[in-house]
């Protein structure tokens, strides 16, 4: 059962984040910074610590809760997948500097999100 939910649940967030890539950007990828999933890594960031603070400080998610939206929804919102892609897109643009920029914000960026997000509900 926790497959379908992990299954179910990734299969949303890949259709979130296209959603977001559509909406923002259009279905074409250009060589400028990619913010868009460098957005939805930190959101999702954001939200996977805030995941981890309710199941196992507060315990407010059940196994199946956490395999549904964390494993599942959020592994399919963000993706270090698209993240490789676009910084080898941008270094073989010549955008070396942008893609130094874009790999060291996401990695900064992400893990500060997650430590909010746990922060967050530690708080509160």
């Amino acid at each position: 059962m926790n497959g379908l939910l992990v299954a179910l649940g990734g299969g949303l967030g890949a259709l979130t984040r296209y959603g977001c890539m559509v909406l923002f950007v259009g279905v074409t990828r250009s060589h400028t910074f990619p913010w868009v999933i460098l957005s939805v890594n930190t959101v999702g960031s954001l939200l996977a610590g805030a995941a981890f603070a309710l199941a196992h400080d507060r315990q407010w998610l059940t196994v199946a809760q956490q395999h549904l939206l964390v494993i599942g929804f959020l592994g399919g919102f963000t993706t270090y997948s698209s993240f490789s892609v676009d910084t080898v897109r941008l270094v073989q643009a010549g955008e070396w500097l942008t893609a130094c920029a874009y790999v060291a914000s996401t990695s900064v960026l992400c893990f500060a999100a997650t430590v909010l997000g746990i922060a967050l509900v530690r708080i509160t």
